[in-house]
């Protein structure tokens, strides 16, 4: 409820409200418990009722993300890496899921526990993206790959309220961020996520009402 309260009551502060940043971050021992309040976050700020509420004034939607040793993935994003730990998920469980009618009821289930991402996962995986990339690596084949138009695909689409990927948060910074001690002391040393506590330096500096919030 207190985080509930502080973001809607952001929306009619001003313009900073609009400007990316951590507002509320939750902080726990173990990913187990992690996962647990991802599930609770989608069922709350991933519903589109409550994602609209939250959006007015604004001008965005607020976006949430886990950020753990299982968020795909580590490193400098690339095709190569897209591949191996993006397409998987996709390929061997959102998309059947999406497209066999049979699995429909599953899914229906998995949302209903916060067990799906609060996210147009068709529009961001974009498999049919027509514009064109390669990929050329010798490391493992010896042969050039094929990016499968890596380039202009897994991009945070205007109606997700979460973000799936480190990159996502490290691009744009969530409102709402859920992580565990070990990998937030990881994030306060590391270079590649500097870009997520910059922002939130900026949105604290831009108004002094601006608070962050945190659970433990």
């Amino acid at each position: 409820m207190p985080m509930a309260a502080m973001l809607a009551d952001e929306s009619s502060q001003g313009p900073s409200a609009a400007m990316p940043g951590l507002r509320v971050l939750l902080l726990y021992p173990m990913n187990a418990l992690v996962n647990d309040q991802l599930s609770r976050i989608r069922r709350i700020f991933g519903d589109p009722r409550v994602a609209t509420l939250l959006s007015s004034g604004r001008g965005r939607l607020v976006h949430f993300g886990s950020y753990t040793s299982r968020t795909p993935y580590p490193g400098e994003r690339s095709a190569e890496k897209d591949s191996y730990h993006v397409a998987p998920i996709f390929e061997k469980f959102y998309l059947p899921h999406l497209e066999d009618p049979e699995k429909q009821g599953a899914r229906s289930e998995l949302v209903a526990k916060g067990k799906w991402p609060s996210k147009d996962l068709v529009a961001f995986y974009a498999k049919d993206s027509e514009e064109a990339g390669t990929y050329q690596s010798g490391r493992r084949t010896g042969q050039a790959r094929v990016a499968h138009h890596w380039n202009v695909r897994l991009r945070t689409q205007p109606a997700d309220r979460e973000l799936l990927t480190r990159q996502e948060m490290q691009e744009t910074c969530p409102d709402i961020l859920i992580t565990n001690y070990s990998m937030l002391e990881y994030m306060l040393l590391r270079p590649i996520e500097r870009p997520i506590f910059a922002q939130t330096r900026e949105w604290l500096a831009a108004d002094e009402s601006n608070q962050l919030l945190v659970v433990l």
